[in-house]
């Protein structure tokens, strides 16, 4: 099953950008778009676990890259604290080229709500802002 690269929740193929994952994953929808590059939600051809994976096209810009090294930096630290739960664990993280282009796919533990769904209905969860 392929899927679109282009809006969320589209059943159209994906691009060529994402063949490098195809090998590993098989996409299920897509769940986001930014200014980078997708998110995708897959399953493991491995483990059968569901995930997501955010797709970054590195820009040919230095402090671009920086930023995409500190975030993968970031999630695999938090990822190895024991009962940390504030971020999404960090699965895995390769890259590859693409025609042209240096593309980064971060791979996570796939969590269904976004901080936005949590702070919109934080009174529903029970939260307080100790929790926030």
């Amino acid at each position: 099953e392929k899927l679109a690269s282009s809006k969320p929740g589209s059943k159209q193929p994906l691009s060529r950008d994402w063949n490098p994952v195809l090998e590993r994953y098989r996409p299920k929808a897509v769940i986001g778009k930014g200014q980078f590059g997708h998110v995708i939600r897959a399953r493991s051809k491995q483990s059968n676990e569901v995930v997501a994976i955010k797709q970054i096209k590195v820009a040919d810009c230095q402090e671009h890259l920086q930023k995409v090294i500190r975030e993968v930096s970031l999630l695999k630290h938090f990822s190895n604290v024991p009962g940390f739960t504030g971020t999404t664990r960090l699965i895995e993280a390769f890259s590859a080229t693409v025609g042209n282009q240096f593309v980064v796919f971060i791979v996570m533990e796939y969590v269904p709500l976004t901080l936005a769904d949590v702070l919109d209905n934080a009174e529903a969860l029970a939260l307080n802002e100790g929790h926030v």
